[in-house]
Parts: structure tokens; sequence; C-alpha cells
């Protein structure tokens, strides 16, 4: 931010800037890597391709929107900072949160996956995890504990957890339809068409069914 804060200081030179696309992002990022390095070692690539194109991107676009239609930026530096810190939190933000999306919908397949094995009748035994515990019981016990839960072992019960679990990506999906549009409202670009639509619910789906048969 400090190099960010001089450069603002000093007026732009007569550069042809360019708009500067994901793909083109990402190549540069791993044209920069050189071999036998430490530097990104331990960043994914493909972190680095999801999260580029909300910080480089905008970046590049601000500075094209100065330049070209003369935002009054330059003239004050502190507010072009500012502006660009909010640009890159969002962008953060949006990148935390689908990472978080993905977390939780493995472990709403892997709740998933417990309850399906269980009604395999292969075994008459399973292993449950209790913290640190690990416990053998009969599977029908297994399953009672897992579907419905229990008063002293409240965390075992799955079918809560999955509910949990979708209450939570719904609403961290519902908020980065907003973050996105946001963000694109601070890139100067139009929201994405068709990004606020909800999928149909079932009982919605039965009702659109029932009226095209009725029209059959």
């Amino acid at each position: 931010m400090d190099y960010l804060f001089k450069a603002f200081k000093k007026p732009f030179p007569k550069l042809d800037l360019k708009r500067t696309s994901t793909k083109e992002i990402a190549k540069i990022i791993k044209d920069l890597k050189p071999k036998n390095s430490s530097g990104y070692d331990e960043i994914s690539l493909k972190i680095l391709k999801i999260s580029s194109p909300y910080i480089v991107a905008p970046l590049n676009y601000i500075c094209n929107r100065v330049i070209l239609s003369e935002l009054g930026l330059l003239e004050n530096p502190q507010h072009s900072l500012e502006y660009l810190e909010e640009v890159e939190r969002l962008g953060e933000e949006i990148v935390r949160d689908k990472q978080e999306v993905v977390a939780l919908d493995r472990r709403r397949n892997q709740n998933r996956e417990a309850l399906r094995a269980l009604h395999r009748p292969d075994h008459g035994k399973t292993w449950l995890t209790l913290g640190s515990l690990l416990i053998k019981t009969p599977t029908n016990k297994a399953k009672e504990l897992l579907e419905h839960g229990n008063m002293w072992i409240e965390a075992l019960c799955l079918s809560t957890d999955q509910v949990q679990l979708d209450m939570q990506i719904n609403k961290l999906r519902s908020d980065l339809k907003v973050k996105v549009n946001r963000l694109r409202d601070m890139e100067f670009q139009s929201p994405v068409p068709g990004l606020m639509l909800s999928p149909l619910t079932r009982s919605e789906l039965s009702a659109v069914g029932q009226v095209i048969g009725r029209h059959a």
C-alpha cells in the first residue's frame, strides 16, 4: 500500500494500458514463479487463479478508468487507496465464502454417504467416532443414533446436521450473490444477468407440474 500511495502521487506516464483477462493473469502468475523457489510453493496455483480476478483485475481496471475517464482519484491519493482496499477486501471475502461453501458441501456429502452405508445389510456392527473415542455398536443402534439423535449424544444426529449444513450453504450462496454484484458495481460493470434468480422449491415445482398437466 505504501508503494501505491507513492505511485499515486506521481503523474502517470503515457502508457497504453489494456484489460487483462483471467487467463492472462494466471499465465503471468505462473511465469513469475521461478524454478526451485519457495515463495509460492505452499500456495496452490488453483487458489491464485480464483483470487487473482478479484484482486489484480480491479486494480488494472481502476487505473484505466482514472486515465480514460478522469475520475479524479489521482487528486485524492488517500481516497484511491481506501477504494482499492475495499475492492481487495470484498474480493477476498468472495473467495473465502466460495471455499467455505465447498467445504460445507463436502461435509454434507460425507454425511449422506454415512447414512447410506448404514442401510447396507452386509455387517452387524459399525464403528462410531465420538470425539477421541472409537465405539463399536450394532448397526441398527448406530443408525438410530445418527438419524434421530440422542439426548446424551446430540452431536451424532446427522439428520439435524444436514439441516444446519443446508441452511449455512444457502445463506452463504445468497450473500455471495450480493457481494459479487457489489464488487462488479465497484468495478463499474453491470450486474451479472440472472445472478439473483433462485431455483424452484419442491412444492413450487410440483405446482408447476400440476398446472402443466392440467393444461395438457
